[in-house]
């Protein structure tokens, strides 16, 4: 049976990749369950702490960046929230050298903004090309409320807003 804890991550973070340290700590876990029912929300915490002491958007924090800040999962959940400096710090420097080069002042497009708003990443090319040929088209059906709505009610978008509501 698979470990709860990577199931849960998967659910919110399906392109992470554990460290072999992070599946070691989880493989201990006294309770996996336990620990799979707040990993979640440990994770928003920590970023939602991050974001505030580098005063960014959180949306320039991705959720691959904070799970890859906490090495041993089975502890992820007993950590103090509003440690904002602490949370910053362990992101690391490889990490908030990357977030810099997110926040350099730059004209962000109504369909970047959605992915990193709505899908709470930065977008590919695929997905960008396609929802910023619609949004230059223009006319019915291409409207900037539609894209919105349209990147919301996507497969992905449908995925991460129900796992909010159930959090």
């Amino acid at each position: 049976m698979e470990n709860p804890i990577f199931k849960e991550i998967r659910a919110f973070a399906p392109d992470y990749v554990l460290t072999d340290e992070q599946k070691a700590n989880a493989e201990r876990a006294e309770d996996p369950q336990l620990v799979a029912s707040r990993i979640y929300a440990r994770v928003k915490d920590a970023r939602e702490d991050a974001a505030r002491y580098l005063k960014i958007p959180i949306a320039l924090i991705t959720i691959e960046e904070v799970l890859a800040s906490i090495p041993d999962l089975n502890n992820a959940y007993k950590g103090a929230g509003g440690d904002d400096k602490g949370q910053a710090r362990r992101l690391g420097l490889r990490t908030l050298i990357a977030i810099g080069a997110r926040t350099a002042p730059k004209q962000k497009s109504l369909v970047e903004m959605c992915f990193e708003g709505i899908l709470n990443r930065l977008s590919d090319s695929g997905g960008f090309e396609h929802y910023q040929d619609r949004y230059e088209a223009g006319g019915k059906g291409n409207t900037p409320l539609d894209i919105v709505r349209d990147i919301q009610l996507s497969p992905e978008g449908q995925k991460i807003w129900a796992g909010l509501d159930a959090k």
